[in-house]
């Protein structure tokens, strides 16, 4: 199985196993009023996790060992399946202490088992970033409704077996430099990009406790991601007391799910060669939420169908888009890969959390919660994602297409460079980083070598691109084969 097939169907079992074990369809489907077990251990497993991220962050220094040795990793696997039996055990007779140990297990063992597959996606170029994001999304769902028709003790087992699953299809830490060389930056060594992915970051300014120090971490950017799920969280609890008593609901949002992970694949297919704006596409969804929120205002409890599937198609939007917007930071960020996940998976389930718990203390009275939804999603859209920090930048000519552009042209592709920057008139340093940029040096490369930070090198990407009046990657390539 090959490395990206490997990551697809790793991600796609973590997601399965986690909507089977917290969610009835994609919202929590339980009376919250009448005290359902489940709703505890999803809420225990919640904080046990997010506390769990937050220590991973805070003491990145020891934590990052756990990332480096494949046995951690498995141990992870293995309590992972421990606590789901534990906790989804079929029947009454288990007490509820043990289930929420079981929830507590899940929330501290399944966060070693997310972060590494983030870190591995971060080490993936733009455009297959998204495709793999939107295949796992799209397997994922295929599982996880496929099983929801299965006998009552298969699906039990189903979701004993995929944490199971998602960590024996983990690479071997010593392996992901072989498998980061053929992406491998020029200038920088495969056990470089591989320590990068792992976390082993050197700093000059780190503390004792904390490979990169608090101030640089991508702080404003996890707030956001706090903020829109939060919304996500009530939602999906509004939903849940909705639909919960209608199993018409199933299908459409079947449908649904499935049809925004094919838009996702699509988009990693067809669009993301060019200038993909992560933050436009967040801000885009943003509205989508507020339309929900409205939605379950009016119709409360008198159309489920459509209100499922509309928070299905919102929820589904919103998971892809955080995915890879997390992934785009770890690759872009000069900040190792799992403590931008450790924090952004934290940012998740805390914004979620806060969500649900908000929305359970009105949940006959929906205005209250649509009220500061939508508020606090207009600051989200208006000031907490600025565009530098959710732009996916095109992908930079191939050493095969420079070496058939010289072929073609007869110039040195160097000298090509130079013509192109002089006829844009891009200054010094724009020209500086548009020749890093086009020998296929990556962002944290430019960064590490001119001394500037990840928003400075792509609003200087961005001023090349509109110089140089290119709208896609077919554009530059065009223009650097023509040389005007």
């Amino acid at each position: 199985m090959s490395f990206r097939t490997t990551q697809v169907f790793g991600l796609c079992f973590y997601l399965a196993w986690m909507y089977l074990v917290f969610n009835g369809t994609l919202s929590i489907n339980v009376d919250l009023r009448s005290g359902h077990t489940l709703l505890w251990v999803h809420v225990i497993s919640s904080v046990v996790g997010v506390v769990t991220y937050a220590g991973i962050v805070a003491f990145s220094r020891r934590t990052v060992r756990q990332f480096a040795t494949r046995r951690a990793l498995i141990i992870a696997g293995v309590v992972m399946a421990v606590g789901t039996a534990m906790s989804v055990w079929p029947g009454a007779e288990i007490p509820d202490v043990v289930r929420y140990a079981g929830g507590a297990l899940t929330g501290v063992s399944s966060c070693w088992v997310i972060v590494y597959w983030g870190s591995l996606f971060s080490s993936l170029e733009p455009r297959n970033m998204v495709l793999a994001t939107g295949a796992s999304f799209f397997f994922a769902f295929l599982v996880y409704y496929g099983v929801l028709q299965l006998p009552e003790y298969v699906v039990f087992a189903v979701q004993v077996l995929l944490p199971l699953a998602a960590t024996l299809l983990l690479p071997r830490p010593a392996n992901v430099s072989s498998v980061l060389a053929a992406q491998q930056e020029p200038g920088v060594m495969p056990n470089e990009q591989a320590m990068n992915v792992l976390g082993e970051f050197r700093s000059d300014d780190a503390s004792k406790r904390m490979i990169v120090p608090a101030r640089r971490l991508p702080w404003r950017i996890m707030l956001g991601i706090l903020v829109v799920m939060f919304v996500y969280g009530g939602v999906r609890v509004y939903v849940g007391s909705v639909d919960s008593q209608d199993t018409a609901v199933l299908a459409p949002t079947l449908l649904m799910s499935l049809g925004i992970s094919i838009l996702a694949v699509a988009w990693g297919a067809f669009f993301t060669k060019g200038s993909a704006s992560l933050g436009n596409m967040y801000k885009m969804a943003l509205p989508f939420l507020a339309t929900t929120l409205i939605v379950l205002v009016i119709f409360g409890r008198e159309s489920p169908i459509v209100i499922g599937s509309l928070a299905t198609a919102c929820n589904v939007t919103i998971e892809i888009l955080s995915w890879i917007l997390m992934a785009d930071l770890a690759r872009t960020k000069r900040v190792p890969a799992f403590i931008v996940f450790a924090m952004g998976r934290g940012a998740v389930q805390l914004g979620m959390l806060l969500g649900q718990l908000f929305a359970i203390t009105c949940l006959d009275e929906r205005a209250p919660f649509a009220i500061v939804s939508i508020f606090v999603l207009m600051i989200a859209a208006g000031f907490l994602f600025e565009r530098e920090d959710t732009e996916l930048v095109f992908e930079a000519p191939s050493p095969e297409e420079r070496e058939a552009m010289e072929e073609r042209t007869g110039t040195s592709f160097d000298a090509r460079l130079d013509e192109v920057a002089k006829n844009a008139q891009l200054t010094a340093r724009e020209t500086e980083i548009f020749k890093l940029w086009a020998t296929g040096h990556g962002s944290k490369y430019i960064q590490e070598n001119l001394v500037i930070s990840p928003a400075t090198v792509k609003t200087h990407v961005r001023h090349i691109y509109e110089k140089c009046d290119v709208h896609s990657r077919a554009e530059i390539i065009a223009l650097l084969e023509a040389g005007e």
